[in-house]
């Protein structure tokens, strides 16, 4: 069972802004990306999860370089016009920085990197917003940790202080002679509903991930044919900002 965590307030006055300073190495960094690798890819993540992205990064690290910082810094690094590019055709994948993207600049052709990635898929547990990716259903009787994803011999039972939360969550338990019960079958999501923070928490509780972690090229450009392709359009149009260790 995935151990708890307790909820901590972050008060945003004291999340870190980027410096000047920050966003210049930032735009440096991206240039020289640009100048050492004959490709570069704008990326998107769906079900962002940091330690999933760390293993990416580490994947890559041998060949690659990764990029999630203000879009409009990394634009400007490769160039908004052909006059402002420094490699040509560059600003073409410019273009393609919108919403909660990031970069890729690697030496990995475009049909190697789209497999590496790929296999770099893994599931994730689902936040309230989440889409559910299958159907979930606690079964009736005594209630166990991993909720019957596993068998009952290999499980132990939830305990009476942890029935506690998972009632407050929604679930219609009962205490019974010790035992943590479920008069029926309860269905905690269906596949492609939205999830709400209480299906969230009983998922997370019983170790069940709903959601896929995934990172997937929208365009790349490639400095032999000095030309961008678009790949994959369907990205979501958000926030300007995806701010992490370039």
């Amino acid at each position: 069972m995935p151990k708890s965590k307790r909820a901590r307030v972050v008060h945003l006055s004291k999340v870190e802004k980027k410096t000047k300073e920050d966003l210049q190495l930032l735009q440096t960094n991206v240039e020289e990306a640009a100048e050492k690798y004959p490709y570069g890819y704008v990326v998107f993540v769906d079900n962002m999860r940091n330690n999933h992205l760390k293993g990416v990064r580490t994947s890559l690290a041998a060949d690659s370089r990764i990029f999630f910082g203000r879009n409009r810094i990394m634009a400007r690094a490769m160039g908004t016009t052909p006059a402002t590019e420094p490699q040509p055709g560059l600003h073409t994948l410019s273009e393609h920085l919108d919403g909660p993207t990031g970069l890729i600049f690697s030496s990995r052709k475009p049909d190697d990197l789209l497999e590496d990635l790929k296999s770099m898929t893994s599931g994730a547990y689902g936040r309230a917003g989440t889409v559910a990716s299958r159907k979930y259903v606690v079964p009736a009787g005594i209630v166990y940790t991993r909720g019957g994803e596993i068998p009952a011999k290999d499980d132990v039972k939830v305990t009476a202080m942890q029935e506690v939360h998972l009632r407050a969550q929604g679930l219609p338990t009962r205490l019974e002679k010790g035992d943590v019960l479920l008069d029926e079958d309860y269905t905690v999501c269906k596949k492609g509903e939205v999830l709400t923070g209480h299906q969230s928490a009983i998922l997370k509780f019983f170790g069940v991930e709903v959601a896929e972690f995934q990172v997937r090229v929208k365009a790349y450009w490639s400095a032999e044919a000095q030309t961008t392709t678009v790949l994959d359009d369907s990205a979501e149009k958000g926030d300007e900002d995806t701010d992490m260790d370039a």
